[in-house]
């Protein structure tokens, strides 16, 4: 009914609330980045914003998308390359710039985006799509970030999102730092 921020037992799978989310309603896709901790999300438009974990709070911080797009999916890698999916046509995959606009990657050719999620213990970029609806069958692939072609996809039945929790390794962050891009 209202979205909440908050955390999930790896354990028990409780949830436990932190703070609500602040209107307008309501959040489409959320990524964390993997070196700074600054929380990012879309609310079904072009539009990226930085979210305040404490507050539920958004800032608009960029265009994620070209217009009339609606994000479902953004992704973090520890380079700090941030891409957003377009959950309206085929999958596209755009580059979000902070400084700039979007560029278009290319387009995955499988509608509904629903997750992308970077392995940041080797650098790739995983996504879920759910090209036959809620009730459809949903397709797993490796994304490539440099032209939205997804590869060594599975298929399953259901609706699905997703999730990698690891750490960005020390060569990683020293690319970072020293204003190299991976």
């Amino acid at each position: 009914t209202s979205q909440m921020l908050g955390t999930l037992s790896q354990a028990t799978g409780g949830f436990t609330p932190v703070t609500p989310l602040q209107a307008p309603c309501c959040i489409s896709a959320f990524t964390i980045d993997p070196v700074r901790g600054t929380f990012y999300v879309s609310k079904g438009d072009n539009l990226v914003y930085e979210l305040n974990p404490t507050t539920g709070a958004t800032i608009l911080v960029a265009l994620g998308a070209f217009a009339n797009a609606q994000i479902t999916a953004l992704a973090m890698d520890c380079g700090g390359r941030l891409f957003a999916a377009d959950g309206v046509d085929q999958g596209s995959i755009y580059r979000v710039r902070f400084d700039a606009n979007p560029t278009l990657v290319g387009t995955t050719g499988i509608s509904r985006p629903t997750g992308l999620a970077f392995d940041t213990s080797n650098g790739i970029p995983y996504g879920w799509f759910n090209p036959g609806g809620i009730d459809g069958i949903s397709t797993h692939g490796i994304v490539d970030t440099s032209t939205a072609q997804v590869s060594s996809t599975s298929v399953i039945s259901g609706r699905y999102r997703m999730a990698i929790r690891n750490a960005c390794s020390p060569d990683q962050l020293r690319i970072l730092v020293d204003g190299f891009e991976g």
